[in-house]
């Protein structure tokens, strides 16, 4: 589901989590068996070795996860997962997940991180020294989530998804959120999505209820 044009301010009962720049994937696991796909909905083809961690880290038979393939996290503790350089954002994504603002020292600011996000982040992660980020649950034992209220999703996604060496679940925190902020961009992050807590999830469509900030330089 791509961020909608709504402003970081404007969203309802936000929680925030960082915006992780890799590649976009949905996760199956059906039976033991992994399949990625990716935001046109076609086949990622490779990742076996992180296609089984998948699979390991998984507690129910049927899933459907949104999140992204990043390079491999540097530790393995909590959030302290610095990305790589070997990340990408592609231009499709910029111009899915990029919203327009009321502001035009917001659009700039926003515009200028994730310019400078993608400036640094050139190749895809190598499938020997990738990872997976969790950021969703769509589906659980054959039933879609689609319209339960995220915080539920998230809820659901923590109880059948365990973080490992090379999966994790992003964090979410609620506002106040500038205390995150020096963590967050020491670990490499130039921006934060802000969603609803009781959004509900559009396949395909803007979400009225996504949007990006900018981390402030200083």
């Amino acid at each position: 589901m791509p961020f909608g044009r709504l402003a970081p301010r404007d969203v309802a009962d936000p929680v925030l989590e960082p915006l992780w720049e890799g590649r976009r994937v949905v996760v199956g696991v059906t039976l033991g068996t992994a399949r990625l796909a990716d935001e046109d909905g076609e086949p990622v083809e490779g990742f076996d070795g992180l296609r089984a961690e998948i699979v390991r880290a998984t507690s129910a038979d049927r899933v459907l996860l949104d999140g992204y393939l990043v390079p491999r996290f540097r530790d393995t503790t909590g959030l302290a997962a610095l990305i790589g350089d070997g990340t990408v954002t592609s231009p499709a994504s910029i111009g899915r997940q990029l919203f327009l603002g009321s502001r035009s020292a917001d659009r700039e600011d926003r515009r200028d991180a994730l310019a400078a996000s993608l400036a640094r982040r050139s190749v895809e992660p190598r499938e020997d020294e990738s990872a997976f980020v969790a950021i969703d649950l769509l589906e659980l034992e054959g039933e879609a989530l689609l319209d339960v209220p995220l915080l539920e999703r998230k809820r659901l996604l923590d109880s059948v998804v365990a973080d490992t060496e090379t999966v994790r679940r992003t964090t979410i925190v609620r506002p106040p959120i500038e205390a995150w902020f020096g963590q967050w961009r020491a670990l490499g992050f130039a921006a934060y999505a802000v969603k609803a807590t009781n959004g509900r999830y559009t396949p395909g469509e803007p979400s009225r209820d996504w949007a990006i900030g900018a981390i402030p330089r200083r």
